[in-house]
């Protein structure tokens, strides 16, 4: 994907949310766009774009193909058309920003269930114009639905970095996966760190002569401590809540006798505390340290 197809839903996008505060085409605010400005624009427009904006898009961008007021785009070694969404905005330094875009497979419209994949862009605003100064292949990073993952913003060591956080449940197993995108000048756009913890599940043991089997029941919270990303340290917390008992719960009437065993028996409570400290290497990783 080409420079100037992220310059189009820059101006788009940008374009859009002016006309949107009724700022004046003359006379083009200088002032980045805020993230709820960008949300609020995206729930209204829902990445569609105006055609009468640009008469002549098409011709001046090829490889973006428009069809009733969406655009769409076809990647190298890859046989699907994606669907090009803007998704959110992050204010840097200066007159620079990062433009998230969310990628849908496919040329129908988005459903809660179809997957989503990401572009990162990263350009300058001044003066009522813009230059796009970096962009990324498409991210490895992914999300079950196309609903957006809202990644937070994070400065390590001084480099700006998105965390994207991924919920995901199987039955009696929940888990969060996590995924850290520098933003920086060499890595833009590359993978640092990831990580997959696993937050709530339940276990259950064999059951003996009596129709009573153990369980184990596991809740955790994940924190993470950013008071010493300058020094380009990231820390994440973890609190880990374990609990054994048992059960008899099966088909039919429990016996008396695995009834009196489960009331008996006293639930055994566990409580850990886990941190994970990792250092931004040299090549701009997060290496785990401890």
């Amino acid at each position: 994907m080409k420079f100037e197809i992220c310059r189009l839903f820059l101006f788009i996008l940008i374009s859009g949310i002016m006309s949107c505060g009724n700022a004046s085409k003359e006379q083009p605010s200088q002032t980045i766009v805020t993230e709820s400005e960008v949300s609020a624009a995206l729930d209204e427009k829902y990445g569609s774009i105006t055609p009468d904006l640009f008469p002549n898009l098409e011709a001046l961008f090829p490889e973006v193909e428009l069809t009733d007021g969406k655009a769409y785009l076809r990647f190298e070694s890859d046989t699907a058309r994606y669907r090009l969404i803007p998704d959110s905005v992050y204010s840097l330094d200066g007159a620079r920003a990062l433009l998230l875009l969310r990628c849908i497979r496919g040329d129908e419209p988005c459903s809660h269930a179809d997957a989503a994949y990401f572009l990162l862009v990263k350009y300058n605003q001044e003066g009522g114009s813009f230059k796009v100064l970096q962009e990324s292949p498409l991210l490895p990073v992914y999300s079950p639905w196309c609903d957006k993952l809202e990644p937070r913003i994070h400065s390590i060591k001084g480099v700006p970095h998105l965390l994207f956080e991924m919920s995901d449940s199987h039955q009696e197993s929940w888990r969060e996966y996590y995924w850290m995108i520098s933003a920086g000048e060499q890595n833009f756009g590359a993978l640092v760190w990831e990580e997959e913890i696993y937050t709530k599940g339940m276990t259950e043991g064999n059951m003996d002569k009596t129709g009573v089997f153990p369980v184990k029941q596991m809740e955790a919270e994940v924190e993470f401590d950013t008071t010493h990303c300058d020094e380009g340290v990231w820390v994440m917390n973890i609190s880990k809540t374990t609990t054994e008992s048992l059960s008899n719960a099966t088909e039919g009437e429990p016996s008396p006798e695995s009834q009196k065993l489960v009331d008996n028996f006293k639930p055994v409570v566990k409580e850990e505390q886990l941190k994970k400290v990792y250092r931004m290497s040299r090549n701009g990783r997060l290496v785990r340290s401890r």
